[in-house]
């Protein structure tokens, strides 16, 4: 009887913590955290960047810079770059990578413009893009989740133009997978990033950077942190009439300032997913996600806890 009721109530326990998200002051949290990370006082912020290494065990061996003490700020650790050696990328140019270091949260195909969030969990292309997206109706995505020892810089999985970029504002849940189980279409309530390309053959991609609680801010590589005040959904498009924005597969396209959750939408056709792609499988950026059916890639694994 003991065993059986063990597990009812730590489920009872999980709904109540997803449940108390609803009332938990998300936004003054981030503001918050915004302020503690971005302390210079030496002795206060080596004490938060010890303790935040110790805590989360970070590999600083593959930062470019490894001495966690050299950086300015807690802020600054956590958007460290690391040394370019370490996260090779695959050879065949037709190769989606995985844009950032994280955990699979979901994969899968979308289906009539749904995505799968969790068991028993959807929500749609529409309200995560906060548009009209019929080019995305059938497809695939990979939800990924970035902890906090991982780099939170994200890169470019493809060649790509940008078309659109959109702030869509929202709540800011909590993205750990005990909430992401419990409350309904959480990735397209929080407050989010769209970035919207094309591919060399016109091909349509999109790589939305999801916020959560503690996530401070999201930057991008072409203009910089996207803090617009305004309540409903801000749109950037690039066009002929404004700087085109083109990446190669590799670039930096932005990075979170504290972490979150990145879901990658995919509208290529005839491709497969990489075999090593697994639901709860760490991955780095620059290891294969989709294949061109028929092909395999033998990039990288991901570094095991302890390696060189």
């Amino acid at each position: 009887m003991v065993s059986t009721d063990r597990p009812t109530w730590r489920m009872r326990l999980l709904d109540l913590k997803a449940w108390g998200f609803y009332f938990f002051p998300h936004h003054w949290l981030s503001a918050a955290t915004h302020w503690l990370s971005r302390i210079e006082i030496p002795a206060a912020k080596n004490l938060l960047i010890r303790s935040f290494v110790s805590f989360f065990g970070l590999r600083m061996q593959d930062a470019e810079i490894e001495d966690p003490e050299a950086y300015p700020t807690l802020n600054a650790l956590f958007v460290r770059t690391l040394k370019p050696d370490v996260r090779p990328w695959p050879e065949d140019p037709g190769v989606l990578a995985a844009p950032c270091d994280s955990r699979v949260s979901q994969f899968g195909q979308i289906e009539d413009g749904r995505i799968i969030q969790a068991k028993g969990q959807t929500f749609t292309v529409n309200e995560l893009l906060g548009g009209t997206h019929p080019e995305f109706a059938q497809g695939r995505f990979a939800t990924l989740y970035l902890s906090p020892d991982d780099c939170h810089r994200v890169y470019m999985p493809a060649d790509g133009r940008l078309v659109e970029m959109r702030h869509v504002p929202g709540r800011q849940f909590t993205v750990a997978s005990y909430a992401v189980e419990r409350i309904p279409r959480l990735y397209a309530r929080n407050e989010r990033v769209a970035s919207l390309f094309e591919d060399p053959d016109g091909i349509p991609f999109a790589v939305v950077m999801v916020g959560a609680v503690n996530v401070a801010s999201i930057e991008m590589s072409w203009c910089g942190t996207v803090t617009p005040r305004r309540q409903s959904i801000s749109r950037w498009q690039y066009n002929a009439d404004t700087p085109s924005v083109e990446l190669r597969r590799g670039d930096e396209l932005g990075c979170f300032h504290l972490g979150s959750t990145v879901v990658l939408l995919s509208g290529h056709q005839g491709y497969q997913w990489d075999p090593g792609v697994e639901t709860g499988q760490a991955m780095v950026y620059g290891q294969s996600l989709l294949l061109p059916e028929g092909e395999t890639d033998d990039t990288h694994e991901p570094p095991q806890d302890g390696a060189e």
